[in-house]
């Protein structure tokens, strides 16, 4: 049963992982360098496919004009 549970925590490990090193690639652009520093170990780690996506910074900015800006009276 600890076999098991310790199997378990790696692949979960390994997920989250992936998963933060792939919104890394594809959100962070020029900060990318901030976060592989923090998790030095996800260099080594390969997460598929990239989807081509805007500049995060456009991605705010185009949130800021729908979501947050006050209609114009």
């Amino acid at each position: 049963m600890v076999v098991i549970k310790c199997i378990v925590q790696i692949v979960i490990s390994i997920m989250i992982h992936r998963n933060t090193k792939r919104a890394a690639e594809v959100w962070m652009d020029e900060y990318k360098h901030f976060y592989y520093a923090a998790v030095p170990s996800s260099k080594a780690i390969q997460t598929g496919r990239y989807y081509l996506l805007p500049p995060f910074v456009r991605f705010v900015v185009s949130f800021f004009v729908v979501f947050i800006m006050p209609p114009a009276v």
